[in-house]
């Protein structure tokens, strides 16, 4: 939770929530992962895109998500797509609205984990 705080803080984010209530929420993901199509990224949206990219990367192997032939980067834009026309999801848990994001544009496979 430390480093999740003080992530919050170098990546110049602020809330009216507590941060652990922002750090949950679909807002907190959807503002890291804006920062992924950037080219010349600044140092903070270097972190950023690196928290973004993690947890997308996270989700769908903790989710047990086929999507081999999408890129985490298109993952991640598609969405931003999604909670910009959703706003109402920025409350939400940012895995809810991941999840139903990809569900909606891809139609990948849930595997059951291998013993």
């Amino acid at each position: 939770m430390f480093l999740t705080l003080l992530a919050l803080a170098g990546i110049g984010i602020s809330t009216d929530v507590s941060a652990k209530e922002y750090v949950v929420s679909g807002a907190y993901l959807a503002s890291a992962c804006e920062a992924v199509p950037v080219q010349h990224p600044t140092a903070n949206e270097s972190l950023r895109s690196a928290v973004c990219l993690s947890y997308i990367e996270g989700f769908t192997d903790a989710d047990h998500t086929e999507c081999s032939a999408v890129s985490y980067q298109k993952m991640a834009s598609v969405y931003v797509a999604y909670m910009k026309e959703h706003p109402e999801m920025m409350k939400m848990p940012k895995s809810v609205g991941l999840s139903i994001a990809l569900r909606q544009t891809y139609p990948c496979r849930i595997q059951s984990p291998t013993k």
